[in-house]
């Protein structure tokens, strides 16, 4: 099995001393250190290739770190990086904290204390990134049982999509022509039009094609008789499920967009 790749850590310091012991430090504990003696020279860097964190002075020669913070962020006023300031100036905390950094420690600084703290900003991104993948996705949900949607609903909301719902194959049809959703969820026995003749007209209509599709059967009902032959990736679907679980449901779309 591979080993992850290491986390790429930038230190911007004009500081030689520093940042040879920083950089060995950091190498030493299992990351991928490059260094930049100023603000310019680290622009140049992350041009080439983006850093997982940035470890900044904020008193260097030419644009300094506070210019380099302004070159870096974005219009919502985030930086396009994480940023660690480490600092001499241990008295502008507040100030270095509008600039939306995310973290702050003054120099002096234990090696094991900055360690930490990287750590923890890498774990926070980390996860903010996960949760990314999910978020702001909209799914289009197929179901015209309430208590079931009801269910989904809740599931996929909590997952962070918007969900919209269609109660029958055409309406379907028709919302995912209309909306282009991130992904597609349905169960196979839809009022009017089951998912196996569904399922290959959203891949024959441009809008749709590439749209993740997962199909699932509902629960069998009380000595209830089966739907019929089910929709499966023959037909089109990205996934096929023999469940309607919403667990399983959002697990076989966390594997489709990973």
């Amino acid at each position: 099995m591979d080993e992850p790749a290491k986390a790429y850590i930038l230190v911007v310091d004009d500081d030689r001393h520093l940042q040879v012991t920083l950089g060995d430090y950091l190498t030493f504990v299992g990351f991928d250190v490059d260094v930049a003696g100023t603000a310019e020279e680290a622009l140049r860097k992350t041009a080439k290739r983006a850093p997982d964190l940035i470890i900044l002075d904020i008193s260097m020669p030419g644009m300094g770190g506070t210019g380099f913070l302004r070159k870096i962020r974005k219009r919502d006023g985030t930086c396009r990086y994480p940023v660690l300031v480490l600092t001499a100036r241990a008295g502008m905390e507040e100030f270095f904290g509008s600039l939306s950094v995310d973290g702050f420690l003054a120099k002096p600084c234990a090696e094991a204390i900055l360690e930490r703290r990287v750590r923890e900003i890498l774990a926070s991104k980390a996860v903010e990134a996960e949760r990314a993948k999910y978020r702001s996705g909209t799914a289009l949900v197929g179901e015209n049982e309430p208590l079931a949607a009801a269910r989904l609903k809740e599931s996929l909301e909590e997952a962070g999509y918007h969900t919209e719902f269609a109660h029958s194959g055409p309406d379907l049809l028709h919302r995912a022509s209309a909306s282009a959703p991130d992904a597609i969820i349905m169960k196979e026995a839809l009022p009017r039009m089951n998912g196996h003749v569904l399922v290959p007209l959203l891949r024959a209509m441009p809008r749709t094609a590439a749209i993740p599709v997962v199909v699932y059967e509902a629960a069998p009902s009380h000595g209830g008789a089966s739907a019929g032959r089910a929709c499966d990736e023959k037909d089109g679907a990205t996934r096929s499920l023999a469940s309607c679980d919403p667990e399983a449901i959002l697990r076989a779309l966390r594997e489709i967009r990973s």
